[in-house]
Order: C-alpha cells, then structure tokens, then sequence
C-alpha cells in the first residue's frame, strides 16, 4: 500500500553536502510540488564469447530535483536558491512596506541548500514505516516564471541536482504542512520600457521569463558523489506569445533591435539595416491596486502596497514564429529573446525573507 500523504520543507545547507540546515526553514508558497530522481550511472561489462554481462559498474550518483508554485507576495526566500544577490530597503514613502531586489551578479555565487521530506506510510491500511528523506547539497540550475491567459496566477519552477540521498524509516506523528496565510500575485503585464500607458504591450497572451545558470556538480575519482559544484554563465530569456495585430510593439524590435533604425521606406520595413543594438528594457509586473480611468498604470504600481517587476534589461529580439490561425485569430510566438540582466523587484509588508 503505498504513502498518500508526503511533506516538504527546504532550507539553507551549513556547507555543501552536509545535509544540515542553516537558520530556518522556509515557509513554503501555495500550490508546492516536488518531484526528486536518484540515479546512479551504471555500466554492463561483457566478455568475448559470452551474449550476457558478466557484472556492472556502479559510478557516480546523480540527483535532480524540480519544485514548482505558485507566485505570492510574502513567501520569497526560495528565491535565494537561483539570485545570488537580494538587498531589502524601506519603501521610502509607504511606511510599514519594503521593497526586496533579488539580482545575479558576476562575482558571487549561490550556496546548497537541504531539501527534506516525510511520507507518512502508516495512514494507509497496512502501511509500513514512514519514509523521512534527506536531499543533501542541493543546488539551483534554472527557475521559470510562466503566466497563460488561462488563469491570474504566476506559475515558478525551479530546478537543480542534489548531491546525495539519506532515507530514514521511522513513525511520524504529523506531516511538516503549515496552513497556507498570504496573498497569489494575480494577472500581468507587459511594458516595452518602464511601466506606463505609453510602454504598455495590450495584445499579450502569454509570458515566460527564465533564467539558466551553468551549474554542475564536481566529482572524484575516489567517491561516487560530487564534491563540490562549479557556476559559469547566466542565460536569461524572454518568452511571448501575441496576437498578430500590434507590428510596432514587437516585429520592429527584431527587424531593428532596440534603435528603431529599421530601413523604412513609407510603410514598408526591411531587415538591413546597420547599428543595431538591443532594446533597453522590458518590464512585467503585477500588482494589487486596481486600474481605472482616473489611475494610469504608473501611478497603480506605484501606490499598490504589494507588486512584482521583472525588470528585464538590454532584450535582444532575434525571431518571432507566425503560427497559422485557427480560424479566429492569429498568434506570433517569440521564444528566443535573450536579456544580458534580471531583476526582481517585489514590495510587501514584511522585511524579512520567509
């Protein structure tokens, strides 16, 4: 019979792979999935003459893990796995509110952290012993922000490797969940520039902003589990699809970048043109204030007591995909924008990260 409950906290690692937990744990978002694949490299080693393997080579461990949420106001710490940097500072005129920077930098580095889980076994008619598991050295390689038309929340995915596995069967009194206490981020939108009327992208059916790390795990010739882990470069993109009406807004920007110096004769564009350079920034935000006819979008972000701005900057449009139409509308698909820098900007009532 198998589990039909399982449990989940994540915190910072003292030091990689050691498996014990720096300060607290975090308090996890809504809607937390995880899903963790031990593997081990194995090799079948043959004899001439022989149609079966005379034995197997076990080599190095290898864990990945993926977590996935959805997007609120007041849980951020999971952050810390992918930015390496996150500066907090008082709201200067919303007194009681403070505005969190997560950002990449080049000289700095993510740390571990511990993943730890309880499934509870013995709920089930004849259940065995709960499973308490221990992900060790667990390191961050991507994290994705999605948001469809389909429904107001931000979806985030995070994944990574972990170095080594501990499993400990025991009974558990109760699983490790706290009641959930906060607030989705709800809706976005999208900004060619900073946030205002005029930058404001109306014809968006779909967001993704991603970042990837070069992060891999170090090995030994002595040990099967990694010893450490290297970071090399960030790769940052951006993500949308939009309906096929709205020329200036995007398909100018991959004929000509960020100059607006397409070759334009009347109406007519052409890709040749010289000096060409990324656009300078891109924003999504989401915030809690409502916009009506007397607030334009500037002053809704900036008077809303909680937001959220990915500041995407130096965007680089190279191609947009003319999907065919289904009939009612036609779609444009751009999925390999790149960004040289990420920002995420996001304001609440609470200073420290939880």
């Amino acid at each position: 019979m198998t589990g039909v409950r399982q449990s989940i906290r994540v915190g910072k690692e003292t030091k990689f792979g050691s498996g014990e937990k720096s300060g607290d744990w975090f308090k996890l978002p809504p809607n937390f999935y995880l899903q963790a694949t031990p593997s081990v490299s194995t090799t079948e080693l043959y004899s001439d003459g022989s149609k079966f393997f005379d034995t197997v080579d076990y080599g190095q461990f290898s864990g990945s893990w993926e977590m996935s949420f959805a997007m609120d106001y007041e849980h951020l710490a999971l952050y810390q796995m992918v930015f390496d940097t996150v500066t907090t500072a008082a709201v200067s005129d919303k007194a009681g509110q403070w505005r969190h920077r997560f950002t990449v930098t080049n000289d700095k580095t993510v740390g571990s952290f511990v993943i730890e889980g309880v499934i509870l076994n013995h709920i089930t008619s004849n259940g065995g012993k709960d499973e308490r598991f221990l992900l060790k050295g667990c390191v961050a390689k991507s994290i994705r922000f999605s948001r469809s038309s389909g429904a107001s929340r931000t979806t985030v995915t995070i994944s990574g490797f972990y170095m080594d596995e501990q499993v400990t069967l025991s009974t558990s009194d109760r699983s490790m969940y706290d009641e959930y206490d906060g607030h989705l981020v709800e809706f976005s939108c999208l900004f060619q520039g900073d946030i205002s009327d005029a930058n404001y992208m109306a014809n968006v059916e779909s967001i993704t902003v991603g970042l990837d790390i070069a992060t891999n795990p170090n090995y030994t010739v002595c040990r099967g589990t990694s010893v450490g882990y290297n970071i090399g470069k960030a790769d940052i993109q951006l993500g949308m699809t939009a309906y096929a009406n709205d020329f200036e807004r995007y398909r100018a920007l991959v004929m000509g970048g960020g100059t607006r110096t397409t070759n334009v004769s009347g109406s007519t564009y052409k890709f040749m043109c010289k000096q060409k350079r990324p656009l300078d920034r891109m924003t999504v935000a989401s915030y809690t204030e409502c916009r009506d006819e007397e607030k334009d979008f500037s002053a809704a972000y900036t008077t809303s007591d909680n937001s959220v701005a990915f500041i995407l900057d130096d965007v680089v449009m190279n191609s947009f995909t003319r999907q065919k139409g289904d009939g009612g509308r036609l779609i444009d698909q751009m999925s390999s924008s790149k960004c040289r820098k990420l920002t995420l900007e996001i304001v609440n009532g609470t200073e420290a990260l939880i």
